[in-house]
């Protein structure tokens, strides 16, 4: 267990040492690499945000409320990945999103032709 002091430090050691941001971001966001469109405003394709959950265990004084002891965070690992639209806050399962893009796929924009008109 954790005392209350050391809660900061382990706040400002995050992320560990000898990981970069880019390793630390790739560890915590468990998505596929697949595109996402958005079901409900069906305009974002590009802004999203993974919810996670987590789980800290800690203990109270009874009389007082002063918090005794605190432990790590511990992630709670979900089957599949719940996805936020960040234009419409809608929130969903990976899936819904994953769907919705194959339904409406995004074609790759052609370049025009440099042919002279006849």
């Amino acid at each position: 267990m954790k005392n209350p002091s050391d809660e900061q430090k382990f706040r400002d050691d995050f992320p560990r040492k000898g990981q970069t941001r880019g390793e630390v971001i790739k560890a915590m966001i468990m998505v596929q690499n697949k595109p996402y469109f958005c079901p409900n405003c069906r305009s974002n394709r590009v802004k999203f945000s993974v919810i996670s959950s987590t789980s800290q265990r800690f203990m109270k004084d009874a009389v007082t409320g002063e918090i005794l002891s605190v432990e790590e965070p511990q992630t709670i690992q979900e089957p599949e990945a719940t996805v936020q639209c960040q234009v419409c806050h809608f929130i969903g399962n990976e899936m819904r999103f994953i769907k919705q893009a194959e339904r409406e796929p995004r074609t790759a924009m052609s370049q025009p032709s440099m042919q002279p008109a006849r």
